[in-house]
Parts: structure tokens; sequence; C-alpha cells
């Protein structure tokens, strides 16, 4: 997954991150290490995911394989506030 960071952090080091989805609330949470740095960004690959987690990004790819834009704007309606991310 990219993030986007103002500032990069070091390879290797932990990520958590934590969303929650409306209209139900449901909890998504990832814990993983950053995987490559960009200047915009770093990549995370992640190695402990929620079930919430998972099948939010199972209909994300499903919804960006379409040609329409409104799926993926639905989708990313149900993200409530900002994601919260954690670099240790």
């Amino acid at each position: 997954m990219f993030l986007r960071v103002h500032l990069a952090p070091e390879m290797h080091r932990p990520v958590h991150v934590h969303f929650i989805l409306k209209p139900d609330h449901a909890v998504c949470e990832a814990s993983g290490k950053v995987a490559w740095c960009a200047p915009h960004g770093s990549g995370v690959v992640f190695d402990d995911i929620n079930d919430t987690f998972a099948q939010f990004v199972d209909q994300l790819a499903t919804a960006a394989k379409s040609i329409n834009e409104e799926p993926k704007r639905k989708l990313l309606d149900r993200l409530l506030g900002e994601a919260d991310v954690a670099i240790e």
C-alpha cells in the first residue's frame, strides 16, 4: 500500500494503520513495515491485517478495475474521517 507522508520514514520501520468505515463503524487495522520510499510517500507491506481491512482492500481492488469512477467513489466515501497511521 502506498501512503502519502510528509517525512519519509526509514526502510523496515514498523507501521500500523487504523481507520473506520461507515455506516457500521467497522474498524480496519493492519500492521507491517516500510518496504520502499519515494519523495511523496512510502510503500508498506502488511503482514498482519484484520478481516475488515482485507475485505475493504478486496472491494477496492475490484472497484479499481471498473471503467466507471462511481464504484470507487462510493467505496472511498465509506471512510469515516482520516486514517490514523503510526510509524514507529
